[in-house]
């Protein structure tokens, strides 16, 4: 180690007053070559050395760490046990809470509309659930979401035409529509502050986006750049990107260089030999 770290000094020391301007010239090329040649031997001998000291201590290191990783895997294991169960008790009160709310929404969804159709002379007729109700984002209410949209399908326009037949006039129906509204918004909010918010002691949550379609992928991109901007050219991550592109064929590269922003650099990578 010594030894090294002594020629490691002579050679920085040598590298600057040789090539003080760096390498100008063929002639010091050729220096370069033979410095570069030299360096690269001697560390390559001291690999050889070190590893057959280092070696052994990663054989014992591997040994004593088996155990450990097993029981990092049970560890792990339990830990999922408790998380499958954790989600299932929060998701199952999300669920029921979300079916009370989704009756008064409804309900109130088809008597605005049925007071403004009414009013306007527009005429009644059959409604969608799947264009008057909203989609939730989380993933496990839109399975319940559908579902109560399908069992209510039958009933929605009958109660639609019955609050359109029943809707009043004028100023009468602003008042009523406001009301609709105004009672719908207490009992959600109602609704809301008996959500239960299932939390086991020291747990944590956790959000996590999942994307299953090119074009899924294609939009995150997107929304990450408008809120990024400058900083995606920092952004360590995506270098995957560049990698990607220099690989690509000279057609292909030629047409990226026509982007702004994109700049195709062509160097020379110099060998040992």
């Amino acid at each position: 180690m010594q030894t090294l770290s002594k020629f490691a000094t002579f050679v920085k020391e040598t590298i600057a007053e040789t090539f003080p301007n760096g390498v100008t010239n063929q002639r010091e090329d050729e220096d370069a070559k033979s410095f570069l040649q030299t360096v690269d031997r001697r560390l390559t001998d001291y690999k050889k050395e070190r590893l057959e000291i280092t070696r052994q201590f990663d054989e014992v290191k591997k040994e004593l760490m088996a155990p450990e990783k097993e029981l990092g895997e049970i560890s792990k294991e339990i830990a999922t046990l408790r998380n499958v169960f954790a989600n299932k008790v929060a998701q199952a009160l999300e669920v029921t809470n979300y079916r009370q709310q989704f009756e008064t929404r409804l309900t109130a969804t088809l008597k605005s509309l049925a007071i403004d159709h009414a009013q306007t002379g527009k005429a009644a007729k059959a409604v969608d659930l799947s264009k008057v109700m909203p989609m939730p984002y989380q993933s496990h209410l839109k399975e319940v979401h559908v579902t109560l949209a399908t069992e209510w399908q039958p009933k929605a326009t009958r109660l639609y035409l019955t609050y359109y037949n029943e809707a009043p006039e004028g100023a009468e129906a602003v008042e009523a529509k406001q009301m609709v509204q105004a009672v719908a918004q207490l009992e959600i909010a109602s609704l809301e502050a008996e959500k239960l918010d299932y939390k086991p002691k020291g747990s944590i949550k956790a959000v996590e986006v999942v994307t299953t379609h090119p074009t899924a992928l294609k939009y995150l991109f997107e929304l990450y750049f408008k809120a990024n901007l400058g900083a995606v050219l920092e952004d360590k991550n995506l270098t995957f990107v560049n990698k990607w592109a220099a690989k690509l064929g000279e057609a292909q590269l030629a047409e990226l260089g026509k982007i702004e922003g994109v700049q195709v650099v062509s160097s020379i990578k110099t060998t040992k030999r």
